[in-house]
């Protein structure tokens, strides 16, 4: 049977590589993207953060721990 063909649907899961606080530099390693089908993984690869993500200052803080409660 030809790679791909037949089977379950494709589905992705997204593994962070533990906890990632800010700064975050670009090119930073920060999870795992797994394929999978069947519960059998098609690919493992890694996720880099695509552009610096700065920390959040005093105000964004309490704003973030504050919308967190309602996810």
């Amino acid at each position: 049977q030809p790679r791909g063909a037949g089977g379950g649907p494709v589905t992705t899961e997204i593994q962070p590589i533990g906890p990632v606080d800010a700064p975050v530099p670009e090119g930073r390693r920060i999870a795992q993207l797994k394929v999978m089908r069947d519960g059998q993984v098609l690919r493992e690869e890694p996720l880099y953060a695509a552009k610096p993500v700065e920390a959040a200052g005093l105000f964004q803080r309490i704003q973030n721990k504050v919308l967190g409660h309602f996810r």
